[in-house]
């Protein structure tokens, strides 16, 4: 069961923290000649190398699903976490987004230096602006209009998976990357932010929600698979599309993992 940050308790937020410095700290996986300084850095650039395949596209769900199971069996494998994975429920936050508890300095730390954005609070301060998480955070924001439970219950009622995940990527997805700004409110880089996890396990909380509520439509999945034009017609989404970890993770086809509770590799649920 993933759980949302708030149901652990602070001695299993503090492994979840270990974890992720373990990851930052571990040598990478990938050739010495890409001169990648941990395992975190080779998440922050497996994201941003599959930038156009993973945004705009029908393939933002089931990629992000699977990055997300990356890293979680990654923290698992390689640092021995063994607590439930966490995720931001922000719509619990919506009126006050800055003051949210899960910028407390025993978890994500809390805002960045006024000058140089550098997150100088909690388990990942650094105050090198080189080497630093950056975060920005926005003082009039849209997390009220659009990240309420509210905002969530009207979402899922979309019928149309195309038009469902376009309208949560677009909104939710985008305005939370933004409103904490820094290197969040730079997509393809987001990663290097530890929040990142945390958002897009609750994007994928979202994504369930929806699979649960529209169970009858069976996988749903549609819509194309390319950002970019192929003459004047875009490359239709087929549900035995790859969605690929470069050699990070396993690669799937999207059909292998629309399902989370069919007892495969992708076997959970979410608390709530």
């Amino acid at each position: 069961v993933r759980r949302e940050f708030r149901e652990l308790t602070q001695r299993q937020r503090d492994n979840y923290v270990k974890a992720v410095r373990c990851l930052q700290t571990t040598p990478s996986s990938m050739n010495k000649e890409m001169q990648h300084p941990s395992l975190y850095y080779d998440l922050v650039n497996l994201h941003r190398t599959a930038s156009a395949v993973a945004h705009t596209t029908a393939m933002f769900l089931p990629w992000h699903r699977v990055f997300i199971q990356t890293f979680e069996d990654l923290m698992r494998d390689r640092c021995g976490y063994e607590d439930p994975l966490p995720y931001w429920d922000w719509s619990l936050d919506s009126q006050a987004p800055e003051r949210s508890e899960v910028w407390s300095p025993n978890f994500m730390g809390g805002n960045g230096n006024a000058v140089t954005q550098c997150v100088t609070n909690g388990p990942f301060a650094d105050s090198n602006p080189n080497t630093c998480i950056k975060r920005r955070f926005l003082k009039q924001n849209e997390f009220p209009a659009l990240c309420s439970p509210a905002a969530i219950f009207k979402i899922i009622t979309e019928k149309e998976y195309s038009i469902f995940t376009y309208e949560l990527e677009k909104s939710m997805h985008k305005h939370v990357h933004f409103s904490v700004g820094g290197h969040m409110a730079i997509i393809p880089r987001s990663t290097t932010d530890p929040a990142f996890f945390l958002h897009h396990t609750m994007i994928d909380k979202v994504f369930w929600l929806w699979q649960k509520k529209h169970l009858h439509t069976g996988s749903g999945y549609e819509g194309y698979r390319t950002t970019s034009r192929s003459g004047s017609i875009y490359v239709t989404a087929r549900d035995t599309d790859h969605v690929p970890m470069w050699g990070m993770g396993y690669d799937y086809e999207v059909r292998e993992v629309l399902d989370v509770t069919a007892n495969g590799r992708f076997c959970y649920t979410y608390s709530n």
